[in-house]
C-alpha cells in the first residue's frame, strides 16, 4: 500500500486489468482476412505446397466468418518437385490477394519469400490446431502488438521500413 502510494506521488498512474481490456474492446480495430490450408475437419492440417483449396477468414475483435475460398493447382506434388512451379506459385499468391496471412502446417522456405514479397505473412506456428483458436489468437497477438489499429497499407509502410 505504501509503495502504490509513493508512486502515485511520483505521478506513476495505475490502471487496473478490467480498464485496459475496456478500453481494448473501445478501440475499433481493423478487420483481417486470413488463409487457411486445411484438409478438412476443422483442423490447420494442410501443407501450404500440398492445398489444393485455400480457406478465406474475415477475423474482427468480435467474429470470425469465412468468406470465401481460393482454389489452386497444386504448387508441390513431392518432394522433387517443389520449385519448379513458380508460375503456379505466383497464381496461388494472386488468388490469396487480399489476405494478410495464410496459416497452414508447413511450408518451404521459397514459398515462405514469395508470399512475404506480396505483403502475405506466412504462419506455420498453429500446426494441428482447431482453426478457429488459431485465427482468434493470431488476430490476438496482431493487436496486441498494435497492428490493427492503423489501416493495413500504413502498417505494411511500417514494416518494410
Amino acid at each position: 500500500m505504501a509503495r502504490q502510494q509513493a508512486e502515485k506521488a511520483a505521478g506513476v498512474q495505475f490502471v487496473s486489468l478490467n480498464d485496459l481490456r475496456n478500453s481494448m474492446k473501445q478501440k475499433k480495430l481493423r478487420p483481417v482476412l486470413m488463409a487457411v490450408a486445411t484438409q478438412g475437419g476443422g483442423i490447420i492440417n494442410q501443407h501450404f505446397g500440398h492445398a489444393k483449396e485455400f480457406l478465406i477468414y474475415e477475423v474482427t475483435q468480435d467474429s470470425i466468418k469465412m468468406v470465401g475460398h481460393a482454389k489452386t493447382d497444386l504448387y508441390c506434388s513431392g518432394n522433387t518437385s517443389c520449385g519448379d512451379g513458380e508460375s503456379v506459385l505466383q497464381k496461388l499468391i494472386r488468388a490469396l490477394e487480399g489476405c494478410e496471412l495464410v496459416l497452414c502446417a508447413k511450408i518451404g522456405l521459397d514459398p515462405w519469400e514469395q508470399l512475404e514479397a506480396a505483403g502475405i505473412t506466412p504462419n506455420s506456428e498453429h500446426a494441428m490446431e482447431p482453426i478457429e483458436e488459431a485465427l482468434r489468437a493470431v488476430y490476438q497477438e496482431m493487436a496486441d502488438n498494435g497492428a490493427l489499429t492503423a489501416p493495413r497499407e500504413t502498417h505494411l509502410l511500417q514494416a518494410a521500413g
